[in-house]
């Protein structure tokens, strides 16, 4: 049997048709397939904006806390700015042991402590409940109460409060 010249005409326009379908499909799955890779990428950016913006929140809660340890009335020393009267710190150590509301105030803190640098002493250890991942710290004035003849004054000391998270 023989086919005729339109015949043969509509069988290729037919191909053509069906290779023109078939291109454009593998074009959108392309797009497609662009879209979705584009769009793991966002998901990957912004994972690690997140996870920064949290990092930064827990820093700055840390350094908040530190703020309010160091102004803490049991703590401070009468007068003084960022001073801590080691004396008053140790007192607050053992009201810590007994009176476990005195915890509150560290919330969001695993170990707080005092390093005295300049005389170099032992450590002040005000607060433990374990060790923590991050460490803050800041300069302080660790003074004493000295009395001296009929006066009292505040001798202090150079030290770093150290807070772990």
């Amino acid at each position: 049997m023989k086919m005729t010249s339109s015949a043969c005409s509509k069988q290729q326009n037919k191909k053509k048709g069906q290779m023109k379908i078939q291109e454009m499909a593998f074009v959108l799955l392309a797009l497609v397939l662009l879209a979705v890779i584009a769009f793991v990428f966002f998901l990957r950016f912004s994972q690690q904006k997140i996870i920064e913006s949290a990092e930064n929140v827990k820093a700055q809660t840390t350094i908040s806390l530190l703020e309010r340890v160091t102004s803490l009335p049991e703590l401070e020393c009468h007068g003084k700015t960022l001073c801590i009267d080691s004396d008053k710190a140790g007192f607050f150590k053992e009201q810590l042991k007994t009176n476990k509301n005195l915890e509150l105030l560290f919330q969001g803190l695993t170990n707080v402590r005092i390093k005295p640098i300049y005389p170099s002493s032992n450590d002040i250890e005000i607060y433990n409940k374990g060790q923590g991942n991050v460490s803050y710290s800041t300069f302080i004035d660790l003074c004493k109460y000295v009395s001296s003849g009929t006066s009292f004054n505040y001798e202090c000391s150079m030290a770093m409060l150290i807070a772990r998270q």
